[in-house]
């Protein structure tokens, strides 16, 4: 019910009680089509889940929202029926994993993602003072940390994009990182990593920024 919902959710969102899904029904055939076979009382209390489960989402990072999505370990992620913007299933551990190899233990889950959207979107630019990167303190919006121009004193639409892709999401046991981070070794490299990143803000007068915790500097290069 829920995917079907999603496709007329602007129909539905006004609805305050089940008799507004009747009357939507009424006057949408397109809606009482999809939803037929289900009671307006049904309807609504679907609707009333969704809206709680969109605020809630709200409230977080956009990273973090998608974070939880991923890591969330149901088999299905989304769905997919033609159209879907996410689909992605956990798989089981025993599917890649088989042979319980000592490499793959620090690994958590493992999920294909199969189809997943991102909208990017222009509105604005900065000249001299790059925008920050993902790991300066999750500070992507530029105009949090550098005095970004917008692209229009009266825009009334900004140009995106949507990019399609696909791949895996891989979620790291907190424990096995925790103990990986304790090695010498890696701290040494971390510490070179960081004074590394000083550096180069002070060559280039830019305000002071960290790059990020070190463990997600260390653990980025497995993305690279």
């Amino acid at each position: 019910m829920s995917a079907l919902m999603q496709g007329h959710f602007s129909d539905l969102d006004t609805a305050q009680s089940p008799t507004d899904i009747g009357q939507g029904r009424r006057f949408n055939s397109a809606l009482r089509a999809s939803l037929e076979g289900y009671s307006d009382e049904d309807v609504f209390a679907r609707l009333q889940q969704l809206r709680s489960r969109r605020d809630q989402d709200a409230s977080l990072p956009p990273k973090l929202a998608e974070f939880d999505v991923f890591a969330s370990g149901d088999a299905t992620i989304g769905d997919n029926p033609p159209g879907s913007l996410l689909y992605a299933e956990t798989l089981p551990r025993n599917a890649w994993d088989g042979d319980d190899d000592p490499l793959l233990r620090p690994i958590r889950n493992l999920a294909v993602v199969h189809r997943l959207r991102e909208v990017s979107c222009l509105y604005g630019f900065t000249r001299f003072e790059a925008a920050p990167l993902a790991a300066d303190d999750d500070l992507e919006d530029v105009r949090l940390a550098v005095r970004g121009a917008p692209l229009s004193l009266a825009a009334d639409w900004l140009p995106a994009v949507d990019q399609f892709g696909e791949g895996l999401f891989i979620q790291f046991d907190e424990a096995a990182v925790t103990e990986w981070f304790a090695r010498e070794p890696v701290r040494n490299r971390a510490a070179q990593l960081l004074a590394a990143s000083c550096c180069g803000n002070r060559s280039t007068d830019q305000r002071s920024t960290t790059a990020g915790p070190p463990t997600q500097c260390c653990m980025g290069s497995l993305s690279s």
